[in-house]
């Protein structure tokens, strides 16, 4: 979901969301709220299936199968957990605009509500609800923000896990057989609040909070401390699995001491993985880096009273945003949660293969015993 920065929802001005337009007779706040909800819904529906689909599936896993697999089940249930808790957010934020009226305007120079024109390049906005509802307001806000840089920490982690464990896979040391997998899902888990508290604090401190809404150049701290996470992901992400499907097709060649049509179709689709993975995360997340850019391009060098012309062109973009951030879940599920598109177990009770000869290996392919446990091979490489 489109996330205002600056404040809590209900700090969203009219001016930014209309409720009513007299040219085209548009009540915008309720178009954003209501795409919000759909979306949502769908992706709340995709993360409690990626989410039952993987416990049921480790738990059939022994433990040195999920040692020896390509996806940890950790961190996948892991961030279904976190679009559940971010589909959730935007339901009940979505609801919240909904509502809650928009914000006054207030003239912190004559102390009133009546504009006039020494106030025109000085205003502030004073909320329309009781501090009850401030309270809730900012928990929600802070609450989705916080699920959203999570899902960015573990799709990271995700990365460089498939990344460390191929590397256990032709590096025989124990350095990369021992994971550090709780500590990266503290990190994962902890950090993020830590981002979400600084940015609390970057935005209300000396401030009338919670009488008045955030309007000077502080919220754009805000913007760096949630969406710096997110972009970081979107650099460095590629650049793991890229390394992590090299080292893949060097574990297969290795294991099976052939590449084949067999092994070359298995590479050729962890690779479409690997680029639906990267693809979608930063078609979800640009439209957010792109609004936030524009809103501090218009702070520093736009006019000092933005029209409602102006947000009318953000709108569209806004839109994207409501349709992609609670639709992580959803996708997400298609690229880690439904057993036909990931490799599938290999349940043959033929023995191991060790990858020390390359003489037992090729004596395994030759008769159909032996390429039925060259595949299983393949299929644990890449499970």
């Amino acid at each position: 979901m489109a996330s205002f920065q600056a404040a809590s929802v209900y700090c969203v001005s009219d001016l930014e969301l209309p409720t009513y337009v007299p040219q085209n007779h548009t009540n915008y706040r309720q178009i954003f709220s209501i795409v919000c909800l759909t979306a949502a819904g769908l992706g709340f529906t995709g993360s409690i299936v990626q989410l039952i689909t993987w416990i049921i599936s480790s738990r059939r896993l022994e433990d040195g199968e999920e040692r020896r697999s390509l996806v940890n089940p950790t961190i996948v249930i892991s961030l279904a957990i976190a679009n559940i808790i971010s589909s959730v957010g935007v339901v009940l934020r979505s609801m919240a605009l909904l509502s809650t009226k928009p914000p006054k305007e207030y003239c912190a120079l004559t102390e009133s509500f009546n504009m006039s024109s020494i106030c025109e390049h000085d205003v502030e906005l004073s909320p329309s609800v009781c501090q009850k509802t401030m309270i809730i307001g900012n928990v929600l806000e802070g609450l989705t923000d916080y699920s959203f840089i999570v899902g960015a920490l573990l799709t990271l982690s995700y990365s460089a896990d498939v990344l460390h464990r191929q590397r256990g896979a032709i590096v025989e040391s124990q350095v990369f057989k021992n994971r550090p997998t709780s500590l990266n899902m503290i990190l994962c888990w902890i950090l993020p609040f830590l981002f979400i508290a600084g940015s609390t604090v970057a935005v209300y401190y000396k401030t009338d909070f919670p009488q008045r809404c955030p309007h000077d150049s502080r919220i754009h701290i805000r913007y760096l401390i949630v969406y710096l996470p997110i972009t970081l992901v979107m650099i460095i992400n590629p650049i793991l699995l890229f390394k992590a499907r090299s080292l893949v097709k060097k574990s297969i060649t290795r294991r099976t001491a052939t590449f084949s049509s067999r092994e070359r179709n298995i590479i050729r689709k962890m690779t479409i993985r690997f680029i639906f993975i990267v693809l979608l995360y930063i078609i979800c997340w640009i439209p957010n880096i792109a609004e936030s850019c524009t809103q501090v391009i218009l702070y520093y060098y736009g006019t000092d009273s933005p029209s409602i012309q102006t947000y009318q062109w953000l709108f569209p973009l806004l839109i994207t945003e409501a349709i992609m951030n609670p639709l992580q879940g959803f996708y997400n599920c298609f690229l880690y949660g439904l057993p036909g598109f990931r490799p599938s177990r290999c349940f043959a009770k033929s023995e191991d293969i060790t990858s020390s000869s390359m003489e037992e290996s090729q004596s395994l392919l030759s008769n159909k015993t032996g390429s039925l446990q060259r595949h299983c091979v393949i299929r644990r490489i890449l499970r």
